[in-house]
């Protein structure tokens, strides 16, 4: 049975994962229904989680790459009435941490909506349609996810202080936080701490 994690759960696990980088994802409509911006944020991270990987590894099919070379990140929703928004913590894959200023600095690249957007040759290799590959030309990956989505994104150097700010409105009888991994292939179940 999955357990309700309180706020101090979330700040301990978010720390012992090695975060590596902090991303907001906001959501520029501000006259949404809560549970249709919840709705949207969720759909944007799921498509987000599945480009990232796909830019990352290379290849369309990243459901043939272990969990472990995935894009893992924990979420908490904030404002969804009125500025709808997430933030992200992008948490290190096991045994890996050779890889996460080459990960950090992708990010940085792909999702920076003022920085750098995403060149013809990206965009044939990732959309099979040609209209979208157009519509998504000269835009960053977060852009062609959603028009009105944006993000900023920074690597982190206080691990504790961001802990604390990201889980600041978690209550675990209201608020709802998403793994990330909950959006790769595997269709099982699993327990909030098991992800990393």
């Amino acid at each position: 049975m999955l357990t309700v994690p309180d706020r101090n759960d979330l700040a301990n696990f978010i720390i012992q994962n090695c975060p590596y980088a902090f991303a907001t994802l906001a959501l520029n409509q501000r006259q949404l229904k809560e549970s249709v911006a919840r709705e949207r944020m969720r759909r944007a991270c799921k498509d987000l989680a599945l480009r990232l990987d796909q830019s990352f590894l290379g290849s369309r099919h990243v459901t043939k790459f272990n969990s472990t070379k995935r894009f893992n990140a924990i979420g908490f929703f904030e404002k969804l009435i009125g500025n709808p928004h997430i933030h992200l913590v992008f948490i290190a894959p096991k045994n890996t941490p050779h890889q996460i200023d080459c990960r950090t600095k992708h990010l940085m690249r792909k999702l920076n909506t003022e920085v750098d957007s995403l060149s013809p040759a990206d965009l044939s290799k990732y959309f099979k349609s040609e209209t979208h590959a157009k519509f998504c030309a000269g835009k960053s990956l977060v852009e062609c996810i959603h028009r009105s989505l944006t993000a900023q994104v920074s690597s982190i150097s206080c691990p504790v202080g961001l802990s604390k700010y990201i889980t600041k409105d978690y209550n675990r009888h209201s608020s709802e936080f998403l793994i990330l991994s909950e959006f790769h292939s595997s269709k099982t179940p699993r327990d909030w701490r098991s992800t990393a």
